[in-house]
């Protein structure tokens, strides 16, 4: 049905703008076979472009860089393929480094290291919350981000115990000399208001990166 919509759709559409005989028009479609991922080929590649960052070649990590993004283009799960993209884009940036070199391609390798950089990020992003709104003397990043890792995606649950309105009186003294300019300056009321989205959306962005 909806191939016969879409032929339908696309002759009255060339009929329209090229003023011809819709009986004249022929359309044909092609099945276009499944495309696989090949995990080994993708494991090897991401090792040779390490290695070849590590080593300061250039044009090897290049090349590579372009082929483990072409492969990356055939996944299917768009999470997935982000995921890894981001993954490889730091290794090609230099932004995260593996613990020794060489390194191999192997599957479990790689996926804990991947693991460790979303971590890394998850960490930089909440460690930069709590400076931003001067909560440091109330909770660490890792209690931060155990409060988080509970979280699930769209549900308003991080106060189910009452978590986050214990921060904000927690901090309710404190804000106004911790914070930047841009909350240290608001109203306690506004604060808090501010401080529950920006908490939901810290807490979104990490999740995305699961």
């Amino acid at each position: 049905i909806l191939i016969t919509n879409i032929t339908n759709e696309l002759k009255d559409r060339l009929k329209e703008n090229n003023k011809i005989d819709i009986s004249s028009i022929e359309l044909y479609m092609e099945h276009i076979l499944e495309i696989t991922i090949n995990y080994d080929y993708l494991m090897d590649l991401i090792a040779k472009m390490a290695n070849a960052i590590e080593k300061d070649d250039v044009s090897v990590a290049e090349e590579t860089h372009l082929l483990i993004h072409n492969e990356l283009n055939k996944l299917e799960n768009d999470t997935e393929r982000t995921r890894m993209q981001k993954f490889v884009n730091k290794i090609f940036e230099k932004i995260f480094k593996f613990e020794k070199y060489p390194v191999f391609s192997d599957a479990n390798l790689i996926n804990e290291a991947l693991e460790k950089s979303e971590r890394e990020s998850d960490f930089q992003d909440i460690t930069k919350f709590i400076y931003e709104w001067g909560i440091g003397n109330a909770i660490t990043p890792q209690q931060l981000y155990n409060l988080i890792s509970k979280h699930r995606k769209g549900v308003k649950d991080l106060d189910n115990r009452g978590e986050v309105s214990d921060l904000l009186k927690a901090v309710r003294l404190d804000y106004k000399k911790l914070a930047i300019k841009e909350y240290a300056e608001l109203s306690w009321i506004r604060y808090i208001n501010q401080f529950k989205s920006s908490i939901y959306e810290l807490a979104e962005k990490i999740k995305e990166n699961e």
